[in-house]
């Protein structure tokens, strides 16, 4: 059995399919969600479907238990399921028959109406437009938790002025995007509460020119006085991943990609070996690959590095020998499956790795997947402590469905003067957008351009990742427990 991106979404719609027939009681509604849930992540998986069917490793993904993994396995495999068969015979016309509006794309809403960030900047990018093109509107802006970065919010919020507010309001109120319309006044102006035609919530608050400023103090808060990490302050695209694993763009197009946005370096991060359904790069595959690097980058000024995304596996040891990675460029280290280790062995793998001599970036480090999956349950003050001592960078991943570390957990890293790379993790060249979405984040945490070391240029930034093993010394010093913590003594 083969398998390609449209054959994994063709199984997630079929999952749809089944979650619209099962019926509307509690119980059905319950079993309804757990099928979108698992179409959800079905079309997030950036993997070979094939491989995950034919290993039984489709409960890996989050979400997707026994029994929905069984109907993945049937319709995979014969392009429907018994069940399916069933409910249509049952159910279809009936449903088929009910009145449907149409709708261009599913949102990625939770169970209490809450989207992810990229979706809630995505609808307000588009209403931001369609406003700022008509004269009654003086000005727009994106308010609320989007404009915060808050990973996921409830509903998109505007903020408008203009001389006109009835003219605002029919301008808004005529969008394509827009459904039905609620009118509320709040202290602030006149607010439209909106519900599109995806099922998102918008809001538009419309007051005067002269009001414009204090309406953003308290639809934003005051302005912050730091100086953040910017957009523009960044250099290089870090965890990149090309078709030698699970990206979808070849080495050349992804730095043709690069050189168009701007940036002035990429790291090359595709999967290690253990990750098999991401088609892990096998060592012979690896050295085919820096052939290739060496050839693109003489056609290229973007530089290239070398790297993994190593899995860090369940001993806490990394995926390659030693003699391979100290090859490499960059290493980001990643937990990719067996997420529901207890407290004190996921604590011990995390330590074991940063322990690593050759262990520079801590990727996605909670592992979670927004509306989807939890965090991995570890002592993080304590690894952060670890990460500390072993001067491990760790990764904001700008990839929306992950947005990880999260901010709060951000700000404790800063405080113990640990390094942080904003990364892409690309998987097409459309990805770099995620700069957008990690630089939000990392403004919630308050991290300056020093922080990130993909702010610096290409020579900085390979001094600062290179895996070059520690001396025979620093290795030694760094294996002691430090006198404030007992817990790395038990774990040394």
């Amino acid at each position: 059995m083969s398998a390609s991106p449209a054959t994994t979404f063709a199984v997630a719609e079929k999952l749809r399919r089944i979650g619209a027939l099962i019926g509307t009681g509690p119980k059905e509604r319950y079993r309804a969600r757990a099928f979108l849930r698992a179409a959800d992540a079905l079309e997030a998986y950036r993997g070979n479907l094939a491989r995950l069917v034919e290993t039984e490793h489709l409960t890996d993904l989050p979400g997707i238990g026994e029994s929905i993994a069984r109907e993945i396995t049937q319709l995979a495999k014969t392009g429907t399921s018994e069940w399916l068969s069933k409910l249509e015979n049952e159910r279809g016309a009936e449903v088929d028959a009910k009145p449907r509006r149409a709708r261009k794309k599913r949102p990625s809403l939770g169970e209490e109406g809450e989207m992810l960030l990229v979706d809630a900047l995505e609808t307000s990018d588009a209403l931001i437009a369609f406003m700022r093109s008509n004269k009654a509107v003086r000005s727009v802006d994106l308010v609320g938790d989007a404009a915060r970065g808050k990973e996921t919010v409830q509903s998109v919020d505007l903020l408008a002025t203009g001389p006109d507010a009835d003219a605002i309001a029919k301008r808004f109120e005529s969008s394509k995007l827009v459904d039905e319309i609620e009118k509320k006044t709040s202290p602030v102006g006149t607010v439209l509460v909106s519900t599109l035609y995806d099922g998102k919530i918008a809001t538009l608050t419309i007051a005067t020119e002269n009001g414009r400023e204090r309406a953003l103090r308290k639809l934003l808060g005051p302005p912050s006085r730091k100086k953040l990490v910017a957009l523009e302050d960044i250099r290089g695209a870090v965890h990149c991943h090309t078709v030698y694993s699970d990206g979808r763009a070849t080495l050349e197009e992804m730095v043709r990609a690069a050189e168009k946005a701007g940036l002035e370096y990429i790291t090359v991060t595709d999967h290690s070996p253990t990750a098999f359904y991401a088609n892990g790069v096998q060592i012979d595959r690896l050295k085919k690959q820096w052939d290739e690097i060496e050839r693109v980058q003489e056609t290229t000024k973007v530089r290239i590095f070398r790297g993994t995304e190593s899995d860090i596996l369940r001993d806490g040891s990394l995926d390659y020998p030693d003699d391979i990675l100290e090859k490499l460029d960059v290493i980001v280290a990643s937990i990719h499956n067996r997420y529901r280790l207890d407290r004190r062995n996921m604590t011990e793998r995390v330590v074991r790795a940063l322990r690593h001599p050759l262990f520079k970036i801590w990727g996605h480090a909670l592992g979670r997947l927004l509306l989807r999956r939890p965090a991995i349950d570890v002592d993080i003050d304590f690894i952060l402590e670890v990460a500390a001592e072993e001067r491990v960078a760790i990764e904001l991943n700008g990839d929306p469905h992950r947005l990880d570390l999260p901010p709060d957990v951000a700000k404790k890293a800063k405080r113990l003067g640990i390094p942080f790379v904003i990364s892409v993790d690309a998987h097409s060249t459309r990805d770099y957008r995620h700069l957008r979405t990690g630089v939000m984040i990392a403004d919630r945490a308050g991290l300056a351009a020093k922080d990130v070391l993909n702010t610096l240029s290409a020579e900085e930034f390979a001094e600062r990742v290179r895996p070059v093993a520690k001396s025979s010394t620093e290795k030694r010093r760094h294996r002691k427990a430090p006198k404030s913590s007992s817990k790395v003594a038990r774990l040394s």
